[in-house]
């Protein structure tokens, strides 16, 4: 009886031990795969976990992550793991990371190192970023914020790092494309006019457009214009006040007439300054926006001239 006793107490003390050696390795692998999801974004390798198994430096699965930060901070091929995990778990948009892209984190990680959680916030906002560059960049060479398929893009280019290279490449697209153009000097009257532009209007800024003219370029010239033609006016007063004294207006030719009795010439009209004879044609239109000859022939138009 004793030595049935005897027995199953050994085997009770040696299945303690192994069961304690096995918790403990299993404790182990625990962190060894925690520690590469959290720093890495992926799941150990075979090899991987008993690599680590085998090595006695470490307690913890923080420990573990320490460990990784160190790799990443040297060995490109746990930098790219690291960079490709994270660009699929962007917050801001998914895209498939270019060389580009991998090369610029890869300069990141070696100079400051970061887990998975950190990187993939941090590409998240690096790209949200890019993404506001390339919405101005549309707005300022074509007037316009830029589509989802646009953003998309030029997300997964990498040749530029400021709104005003981004505008470079548009201005090549403008001179080469006359709907390109055209968009451009659209958005530059709804800006600045709030109206779309006419035929010829559109005729006399392609000349402009076709040598890369950006959309802001042309607003700038058009607040000029206006600013000029305010002023134009208002020191012009004085002489419109003389001319109605004396009934003096414009013909046809744009020569200086008198203006007969009874034909009912104006010399300022409706709004801020049409100044007009009957007979005769426009120096300024009633939107205080045109310098034109009678019958339509365009001197200046709205913001530059023909």
């Amino acid at each position: 009886m004793k030595r049935h006793v005897c027995v199953v107490v050994l085997f009770l003390c040696a299945w303690g031990v192994s069961s304690s050696t096995v918790w403990a390795q299993d404790a182990r692998e625990k962190s060894i795969v925690q520690s590469y999801n959290d720093a890495l974004g992926r799941g150990p390798s075979a090899g991987e976990i008993n690599y680590w198994k085998g090595r006695q430096d470490w307690k913890s699965t923080q420990d573990l992550i320490n460990l990784h930060m160190i790799g990443l901070k040297s060995d490109g091929g746990l930098q790219q793991q690291a960079i490709t995990a994270a660009f699929g778990k962007t917050k801001y948009e998914r895209i498939t990371p270019a060389q580009g892209h991998i090369d610029h984190w890869k300069r990141e990680l070696s100079s400051k190192p970061r887990a998975q959680v950190q990187l993939t916030d941090d590409i998240s906002n690096w790209l949200l970023q890019r993404s506001g560059l390339i919405t101005q960049s549309y707005s300022d060479a074509f007037g316009r914020g830029a589509t989802k398929d646009e953003i998309k893009y030029w997300l997964s280019r990498t040749d530029y790092n400021s709104t005003a290279a981004l505008v470079e490449f548009h201005r090549i697209y403008i001179r080469g494309n006359q709907g390109a153009q055209d968009e451009a000097i659209k958005g530059s009257y709804r800006w600045v006019f709030q109206r779309d532009p006419e035929a010829g209007e559109y005729k006399h800024w392609r000349q402009f457009t076709k040598n890369g003219t950006t959309c802001k370029e042309m607003v700038a010239l058009h607040e000029k214009w206006k600013a000029e033609t305010v002023r134009n006016v208002q020191s012009n007063k004085k002489l419109v006040d003389a001319m109605t004294r004396q009934g003096l207006g414009w013909n046809r030719n744009n020569e200086l007439v008198k203006v007969q009795p009874g034909q009912g010439g104006r010399l300022i009209g409706d709004g801020a300054g049409t100044m007009v004879a009957r007979s005769g044609g426009w120096l300024i239109g009633q939107d205080g926006a045109s310098i034109v000859a009678a019958g339509g022939g365009n001197i200046v138009a709205a913001g530059g001239g023909n």
